[in-house]
This record gives structure tokens, sequence and C-alpha cells, in this order.
């Protein structure tokens, strides 16, 4: 039978040791990491256990009435043994659902783990969502290339990345995200938006996780002119931050960063190269010019999801 427990800090080194061992051992769900947002959200994780062992987790955190899992992350839901057959995740779902109901809450939303950070196939709790009255609310549209069926690059791709050879651009790596994040902040702020994480932010994480968290720069006469700022997961090196300005732009340095990060983590034993969501206003409008440059690198796309219950009705 399945129990569930509401996580608390004495819970902290079992839960890291789950997660590393789980089928979706992602840095972003130990403890440390969910902790650095705990000044704006409320943690209302679960810890799922068999036999007396955890078989499963949900990071999630409470707003008024409903759970998000996770509201400080991009993606969640329940992180998976891979004992968890079924029948087992048929229990675990169920166990979510009730222990939330009988707190009186009202709604539950869950942004869905995409299969390219699993370990194994094993999506069985996207079928007991549905089973447990979840519907679709929302689907993103995420960019990816898997590195042994990555398609042929487009011609303006080419060109572009050829401008930055010939203006003899040079990739480095960067530990300064006080300079990163005031980079991105001029970028973003012609979109109206500007950067989730602060510099202090980031550079708590990359103290923490010097491993995962990776920044890329190319700079000019020594003025930054783009930047990639990567999450590295298990299999799959995710581009967190892409940005570049208007002389970037002219010398072809995005291009020519972004293909050159593609080349060096296809040689380092990773299967996936994301490049993130091209979807705004909650997934209903796609940004076709930024999904057209991201194919453009041999890239296709996948979902997204995510998934809410009322627990009410």
């Amino acid at each position: 039978m399945i129990t569930c427990v509401k996580y608390n800090n004495n819970l902290s080194q079992e839960w890291d040791t789950f997660i590393d061992n789980s089928n979706t051992p992602l840095f972003f769900f130990k403890r440390l990491f969910l902790k650095y947002h705990s000044d704006r959200f409320i943690d209302h994780s679960l810890v799922f256990f068999y036999k007396e062992k955890i078989i499963a987790t949900f990071p999630a955190t409470v707003n008024e009435n409903e759970i998000v899992s996770h509201g400080g992350l991009t993606f969640g839901g329940i992180i998976s043994s891979k004992e968890v057959t079924a029948s087992l995740a048929k229990e675990i779902v169920s166990c979510l659902k009730n222990y939330y109901l009988g707190l009186g809450l009202k709604k539950i939303t869950i942004k869905s783990i995409p299969y390219i950070f699993n370990e194994v196939p094993a999506q069985e709790v996207l079928y007991f969502y549905w089973v447990n009255g979840f519907k679709l609310i929302r689907r993103d549209l995420s960019t990816i290339i898997e590195f042994n069926k990555r398609l042929s690059i487009s011609k303006l791709r080419k060109r572009m990345i050829s401008r930055g050879k010939k203006n003899e651009l040079i990739v480095e790596s960067s530990e300064n995200f006080s300079d990163f994040v005031n980079f991105m902040s001029q970028v973003l702020s012609k979109h109206d938006t500007k950067p989730v994480h602060n510099a202090e932010e980031l550079d708590f994480l990359s103290n923490h996780f010097p491993e995962n968290i990776k920044l890329s720069i190319i700079k000019k006469d020594s003025e930054l002119i783009a930047a990639l700022l990567f999450f590295e997961f298990e299999a799959v090196a995710h581009a967190q931050y892409i940005g570049v300005n208007e002389l970037g732009k002219e010398v072809g340095a995005l291009d020519f960063l972004i293909e050159e990060s593609i080349n060096s983590y296809a040689t380092k034993g990773f299967k996936y190269f994301s490049f993130g969501i091209s979807t705004e206003k909650d997934g209903t409008y796609l940004n076709n010019g930024l999904i057209s440059q991201k194919e453009g690198f041999g890239a296709r796309s996948i979902p997204l999801d995510f998934y809410e219950v009322y627990l009410n009705d």
C-alpha cells in the first residue's frame, strides 16, 4: 500500500538520494535548488512510501487553495522510482489527490515532465492523471535536437554561422553573472520582460551546482554581444537563457554560439539539446519567428503539458 506525507526538512537527505536514483534525476528537483525559491513560494511537497521506502516524490507549492507542481520550476509532477509499475502509479496518483482533498484544497495543477528527461520510458502517471479527472489545460511547444537524429541546418543558419566564423568570434566560458543579468535585462527589455533570476540567485545556484549550470558568451572588443546560460541535466543540455544584442546580430554571434554549443554537447555524451519553448500567452500564441530560428538548426518540437483537477467537483 502506498502512503504519502508532507515533506519536512528531516527528509532532505533521503529526498535528494531518491532524486539521484529516480527515473528523472534532475538537479533542480534537489531540495537546495527548491529552497532558493522559498521567499516567493510556500512549499507543500509530498513524499510517497511503499514498504517503508521512498518510491516517489511530488515537488509542489501552495498558493491559497491551489497546489502547483512546482511554482518555481518549468515542469515537475510526480518523480518516480524506476521500480514504479502501472499499478503503483495508479496508487500514487490516487494518494496524491486524496491527500490534498483531505486538506480542503480546491485545485491541483501539474506541469508534466517531457519524456526526454526520463531515463527509461515511464509515463504511466499521465494516464492516471486522466483517470483521476485531470484535464489538459495548457500546452507549450518546446524545441529540441536529438543528436543522433539531427536534421539538416537551414541555408540561413549556415550563412549566419559562416558570418560568425568570418568575424573570428570566440566562445568563452564565464562566471560573471552580474554582467550576464545586466546584458539579458537590456535584451529582454525590448520585449517588455526581464530575466527570471537575478545575479545573486545565479551565483548561489552556480556555487552549489557547478556541474549543472554553465554560461557561454561571446565578446567583441570587450563588449558582451551574445550569451547562452545552460542547465545541464543527465541527458539534456537545456538553454535556459538565450540572448544577443544588435551588434551580435550583425556579426552572426548568436548562430555561431548556438552551433558551437550544439557541437560541444554532442561530443560530451548528451542525447538532447533543448532550446526551450516558443509559445507565449499561456501557450495560446506560437512565436513563428522564434521557432523557425530554432528549427533552422535541425530541431523539432515536443509538447510541455499542464494538467488540472478541481477537487470539489
